[in-house]
């Protein structure tokens, strides 16, 4: 069986851990926190920008290899940073209606999840 290491701060990744729990072909072993953790984090942080420093501007890793993120971080700042664009049904419905679609937006959507 593979193991697989996962730091769990979340409530809701909490509830996924407990679900996990109820799987029998996994195994899940709760470590609590200790105080040098965070001394081990820090260390990791400093060793990633480390690397980052050594690697030549133009290295391909450094696009994809980021450093840890100072303070906190909300879902809300992802999304803005993401650049994601919700889906104005409005607007959706509008086009089906200047197409002539017969059906609903609804219902082709439900055509697409079968």
């Amino acid at each position: 069986m593979s193991k697989i290491k996962i730091n769990i701060d979340d409530k809701y990744l909490q509830t996924f851990l407990a679900y996990l729990q109820t799987l029998s072909y996994v195994q899940v072993e709760k470590v609590t926190k200790k105080p040098s953790d965070r001394n081990e984090k820090a260390k990791a942080g400093k060793a990633t920008e480390a690397f980052l420093d050594g690697l030549p501007p133009d290295s391909p890793l450094r696009q994809v290899v980021k450093p840890t993120r100072k303070g906190k971080v909300t879902a809300e700042d992802l999304i803005r940073e993401s650049g994601y664009v919700r889906t104005d049904w409005e607007k959706v419905k509008k086009i089906g209606a200047a197409m002539d679609i017969p059906q609903t937006t609804e219902e082709i959507l439900a055509q697409l999840t079968r």
